[in-house]
């Protein structure tokens, strides 16, 4: 299905949302405050930032999976990429997870000549949204790329030359 397409964003999938990582943080903040009682504010302070960095910070927040939203000559496609098997997610853990392609049904629609780009854009829009719910409720889907870029690209113009291209 890959062989003639061409990527047009990829969509990353967090493990958390920055308010459930903050309460997770938190509470892990707690805990080194317990084991510290006692010890200066100073030491206490610099003793949370090392326990619990960069676990805390919410540029460090996991990957978990992502969506890649590519086309071809007259469809728009989204690849699902996930961990293969699903365990139990370990906040504070530096390893890495294998994220998979995992098909699923209805993962495309196809690109019509009368389509203007505002209609592309919000049908791939209306299949991200239907593709979230595929995810456990705590992932957070990070609309923010998809948001930014989506106002300066032409998905239609993006098409009509990459099919001029491989038609030559």
């Amino acid at each position: 299905m890959r062989d003639k397409s061409v990527v047009i964003f990829t969509v990353p999938v967090y493990a958390f949302n920055q308010v459930a990582l903050d309460k997770k943080a938190d509470k892990e903040k707690k805990k080194v405050l317990q084991r510290a009682e006692g010890l200066d504010d100073d030491t206490q302070r610099r003793l949370i930032d090392i326990c619990t960095y960069p676990y805390r910070c919410w540029k460090f927040n996991h990957i978990v999976a992502y969506i890649e939203v590519f086309a071809n000559l007259n469809d728009v496609y989204f690849n699902l990429y996930m961990p293969y098997k699903m365990k139990r997610y370990h906040w504070n853990s530096s390893r890495k997870t294998w994220l998979a392609y995992l098909g699923y049904d209805h993962n495309h629609f196809r690109v019509y000549d009368e389509d203007s780009n505002e209609l592309i854009i919000e049908k791939i829009r209306v299949r991200l949204k239907e593709t979230e719910k595929l995810f456990p409720k705590n992932w957070f889907v990070d609309y923010e790329s998809f948001e930014t870029y989506t106002k300066y690209l032409d998905v239609k113009t993006l098409l009509h030359d990459y099919r001029t291209e491989a038609n030559c």
